[in-house]
């Protein structure tokens, strides 16, 4: 983005009401965030990409449809339109905040915030989706983590299910210690659900991820075995996942070294 003329270009074609305001979000790593109030006291999130990229916001509508159509809570997605030499997103502003700024205000609800992020990660899986397949994120990237993803394939593969792929704090809203929201369906595919729940458990435990989130290591452990506690709804029966989780750390290894 060139700055706020571009911006103030892009809202004009938008037809979204007469702009009151904007503010440009931090922490996405992908696309450019603002979050535009309008007179109407309307708030969208409004996100922006270089044109050529326009195809991977449609897929990414197409599968918050299919999150929205089976109960999953997610913003609502207004256009997927190109103006000048970007692809533009126009969403509802979802309700509540990120799980991150609620755990970091409210550390004393960690347990309770994480059983429900892992509930709702649950309903999730839950989900057998027809009309979608495997992502070409999910692809291994390298021939090492080809190896990991073929080890943890030849386990036992279950049933194909909804993935998110990047489930986790940043990603996901909340608002009294219930989740609200799931954001960023970029990565999202179908597949066994023990990859997503890895790449949600390597996230919650790298350093360099706990630094970038700002969360304290005895607080991201709580709240990391409560989500597990949600997710397997306390049972005492949790599966070993190992195998997937040595892929997921090789995978975002290798992300944060790009980044």
């Amino acid at each position: 983005m060139e700055g706020d003329k571009s911006l103030e270009k892009i809202l004009e074609q938008l037809n979204i009401g007469t702009i009151l305001d904007y503010q440009r979000i931090t922490g996405g790593r992908d696309s450019i965030v603002y979050k535009v109030r309008n007179m109407s006291e309307k708030r969208y999130a409004v996100r922006i990409l270089p044109l050529e990229r326009v195809d991977q916001f449609k897929q990414e509508e197409h599968l918050i449809n299919i999150a929205h159509k089976n109960g999953i809570p997610v913003p609502f997605v207004h256009q997927v339109t190109e103006v000048e030499k970007y692809a533009v997103m126009v969403m509802d502003w979802g309700r509540g905040r990120t799980v991150l700024e609620e755990l970091l205000e409210y550390p004393e609800n960690a347990t309770e915030l994480g059983m429900d992020f892992g509930r709702m990660q649950h309903r999730l899986h839950d989900v057998m989706p027809s009309e979608m397949g495997k992502s070409e994120w999910l692809y291994p990237k390298s021939e090492r983590e080809k190896k990991l993803y073929e080890k943890a394939r030849s386990v036992n593969e279950t049933k194909n299910c909804f993935l998110h792929m990047d489930y986790h704090p940043l990603n996901v809203l909340a608002e009294n210690s219930k989740i609200t929201g799931v954001l960023d369906w970029m990565n999202a595919s179908s597949g066994d659900y023990r990859y997503d729940l890895a790449r949600t458990y390597s996230i919650l435990s790298a350093e360099e991820a706990r630094q970038y989130l700002g969360i304290e290591h005895a607080l991201v452990k709580r709240f990391r075995e409560a989500w597990l506690d949600g997710y397997y709804n306390n049972s005492k029966g949790r599966e070993k996942f190992d195998l997937y989780i040595h892929w997921a750390n090789d995978r975002l290894v290798r992300e944060m070294t790009v980044d």
